[in-house]
């Protein structure tokens, strides 16, 4: 089950108007006059699109007159530390490197010039609540870079964030819900295991509010050896499933269930992250095994076989010595301020 709680965070990536999003500290459960209601749970893909954001990337390139424009995916996850309450999270954006950081699958550095991070709002009208899609124009100096591995082969980025769950719509993605290799070792997740994601459907983003696609398939390959990634061909680990993915899926979370018939047994649904969407492997003329991100090549030479970067090297990510030493700076400060 997805989740939606609280965040915490001093040094800020989104400095947004203080209506949308928490300046500063805000932790433990709002408290309220109004009648609580016990709802069904959602269905398992609505709680997933609830994660996605829509990105869309401006970077300059020489000699052009105006900024081109890259479009994606990407989606929230939070991790825990047990020095806060138990209901406070850290809170990142998750894409891939080729979005955050545009032709670096080429191996050029551009320089970006701002993004626009499309997100459904919570709106107030009388007495009942809509949601709305809006778009929040950020820039690097003002609010702060995308962070990514140390290991160039990696297509993944990630951003501090802080929301405010009173006017964003959203749900997060725990650490805990990566379905790391202890994980589907347990569960002898193999090719044929049912997968699912959701993301940008550059068709129809959606008119009043962002409207992201569903697309399933199941589990193809889980490769031991390196094999080539969509930066520069370096070789990688990567997973490969068989599910359709195009122009606007990067950086998509990608579940498995480890749940249904399996051999003789049969379990309930349970999904866990298995990835994110990098790209795919187009049908070559030469019968070449060449990897493409989900921003170029022609729909008709897709081979329907999606790149998906493993849960695994997220987790690495959020728990690198770099975010870990952000988190601690942030902690250090709240417990300081927990004292006076």
């Amino acid at each position: 089950m997805l989740s939606v709680r609280w965040c915490i965070g001093f040094v800020l990536a989104f400095l947004l108007p203080i209506s949308l999003f928490c300046q500063g500290v805000a932790i433990g459960k709002t408290t309220s006059n109004e009648q609580t209601t016990v709802k069904q749970p959602q269905p398992f893909t609505n709680q997933l699109r609830n994660t996605i954001a829509f990105l869309h990337v401006y970077y300059a390139v020489e000699n052009e007159p105006r900024d081109r424009e890259i479009d994606g995916t990407a989606f929230f996850i939070a991790v825990h530390d047990a020095r806060l309450p138990e209901d406070a999270d850290f809170l990142y954006l998750v894409t891939n490197r080729h979005m955050a950081a545009p032709d670096s699958y080429l191996g050029i550095t551009r320089r970006v010039t701002h993004y626009d991070v499309l997100l459904n709002t919570i709106q107030h009208v009388e007495d009942r609540s809509e949601i709305q899609g809006r778009t929040f124009s950020l820039t690097p100096e003002r609010n702060g870079s995308w962070i990514f591995p140390e290991d160039k082969s990696v297509d993944l980025a990630v951003l501090p964030v802080v929301l405010d769950p009173k006017s964003i719509s959203f749900q997060q993605i725990l650490i805990s819900d990566i379905a790391t290799d202890e994980v589907r070792e347990t569960a002898r997740v193999a090719p044929g295991y049912q997968v699912v994601f959701a993301g940008y459907f550059y068709q129809f983003p959606g008119a009043k509010k962002i409207q992201p696609i569903v697309r399933q398939g199941v589990l193809a390959m889980t490769p031991d050896d390196l094999i080539p990634t969509v930066i520069e061909s370096r070789k990688g680990t990567v997973f490969l499933v068989d599910a359709h993915s195009y122009h606007g899926n990067s950086g998509s979370p990608v579940f498995v269930n480890l749940g249904g018939l399996h051999g003789n047994s049969f379990a309930p649904e349970a999904y866990k992250l298995l990835g994110v969407v990098s790209g795919y492997y187009p049908e070559n003329e030469d019968g070449s095994l060449s990897a493409a991100t989900v921003l170029t090549g022609a729909v008709h030479d897709n081979s329907g076989i999606t790149i998906v970067v493993p849960g695994d090297q997220l987790r690495l990510l959020l728990n690198s010595p770099t975010l870990q030493a952000m988190r601690d700076k942030d902690v250090e400060k709240f417990l300081s301020k927990q004292k006076h």
